[in-house]
């Protein structure tokens, strides 16, 4: 069986309003499998991504963990994607909302607001045991294709 891997390559559109007291834009995330919540970025003990400090910074993030950068570690089957036993299918669902902090003075106030994203980018997938094609068909008409494809800019 070849190891199943995920990359999330994030961005962030960085306010051109940012000024030199306000944070640079980081980004939180989350990662369900499952249906369950299996890690979400916490700013310390999993970290936020970023600083994004223009529109082209990209930060990678995969599942399960890569020896750098943020690690996503699946916990229903110990760092692998997917049923080893390729006897069901499991559902993954990763979240990203950038935000950053806006701050007219130039050390941390109580006035200090978080601006945050409110429409997070959403990626699900699901890996499927052997035998695909009877996870996906139509048991109704074989005709039918199943799969749609969605896209956020």
């Amino acid at each position: 069986n070849i190891p199943i891997r995920a990359r999330y390559a994030v961005s962030a559109v960085v306010p051109p309003n940012l000024t030199a007291n306000d944070t640079a834009v980081s980004v939180q995330w989350t990662f369900q499998e499952d249906g369950n919540l299996t890690q979400l970025s916490d700013g310390t003990t999993i970290p936020f991504l970023g600083p994004f400090t223009s529109n082209s910074d990209v930060r990678a993030i995969f599942a399960p963990g890569f020896p750098i950068n943020t690690v996503i570690d699946p916990l229903l089957f110990a760092d692998v994607l997917g049923d080893p036993n390729r006897r069901r299918a499991v559902p993954y669902l990763f979240t990203a909302s950038a935000f950053y902090v806006k701050n007219g003075a130039a050390a941390p106030t109580t006035d200090d607001v978080t601006i945050i994203d409110p429409t997070p980018a959403i990626a699900y997938f699901v890996v499927v045991p052997a035998g695909v094609g009877d996870f996906v068909m139509s048991p109704e008409d074989a005709e039918k294709q199943p799969f749609k494809e969605q896209g956020i800019e």
